[in-house]
Formats: structure tokens, C-alpha cells, sequence
């Protein structure tokens, strides 16, 4: 039996707790399953006997637009890379689009990954220098993803 993952994400100064597997978060009536609290998430957790990885994966989306002007740090970009690819995953589970996933934008995430400095890609330490479209390009990806969850927890996701 594969493991759940527990995803913390804060937006509008709320937490959000959701379970992840598979790349994909579980859902209830075409929304993402989501708790407010760890001892709801956790009875809903023992009460349906998933298998659950202890560690919790966190992401502040009040905080990552004001990430971009500081792309120079790797650790900058390995947020924003988290994001996006969280995003990403939100998008495809609750099947719209995600503009982030455009082949458009492909050599923007590229930057994005390299900034990241990850240490299996590193030849040099890099570090993203980005245009002013490219500042505005990412931050309307970034806005879509936001939008994107807000979506995938307010609104009925109608299936085609």
C-alpha cells in the first residue's frame, strides 16, 4: 500500500491540511479533501487507516509572489519550484488548466529548476537572472496556481 503525504499550505493566513498520493490530492464531491486542524485531519487519517508519511510538506502562498525580485537565492527557487509543481499537481487532479504546465513557459521552469541549485543537476552555482517580462510571465504562473487552489476548494469540478 503506497504512503499518503500530508501537505500544509497557507493562503490568506489559513491552514490548510490535504493528502496527497500518487500526484494527485484526494478529493470529496469534485473538491479537495481539506481540514483545518491536525486532530481532524488526523481522526479522518486513523478513521480510513491510510498509510500516512510522517513528515508534512509545507507551502506559504501568502508569501511566494514577494519571492520573485530574490530569484539569487536558491533557496528562492526551490520555493517557487515546490509551488509550481504543487500547483501543477492541483491543476491535473481536479483536471484544468494550469498555465505553468504550458510548453511556453518550459524554458522560464527551466530557469526555475537550475535556480534551484539542486545538487543533482549542479554543475555551478547558478542563479536566475530574469527579464521584466519573464518577472511578470512568473508571476501570473504563480497566480494561476493560487487561483487554481482556490478553485480546487470552493468550487464543484465538473468531470468530462
Amino acid at each position: 500500500m503506497k504512503k499518503h503525504y500530508i501537505i500544509e499550505v497557507k493562503l490568506d493566513k489559513i491552514v490548510f491540511y490535504l493528502l496527497w498520493k500518487d500526484e494527485r490530492f484526494m478529493l470529496i464531491d469534485d473538491k479537495f479533501l481539506f481540514f483545518k486542524g491536525k486532530t481532524e485531519l488526523h481522526e479522518f487519517i486513523n478513521e480510513h487507516k491510510l498509510l500516512v508519511d510522517k513528515d508534512v510538506e509545507s507551502y506559504d502562498l501568502d508569501s511566494v509572489i514577494d519571492l520573485i525580485p530574490q530569484l539569487k537565492e536558491s533557496e528562492k527557487c526551490n520555493k517557487i519550484l515546490d509551488c509550481w509543481n504543487l500547483f501543477s499537481d492541483m491543476a491535473q487532479t481536479i483536471g484544468i488548466f494550469f498555465s505553468g504546465d504550458s510548453d511556453d513557459i518550459s524554458i522560464l521552469y527551466e530557469k526555475i529548476v537550475l535556480g534551484s541549485n539542486i545538487e543533482a543537476l549542479k554543475n555551478a552555482e547558478y542563479h536566475p537572472l530574469l527579464t521584466n517580462e519573464e518577472n511578470r510571465l512568473l508571476e501570473s504562473v504563480l497566480c494561476d496556481g493560487i487561483s487554481i487552489f482556490r478553485k480546487g476548494l470552493l468550487l464543484q469540478v465538473t468531470s468530462s
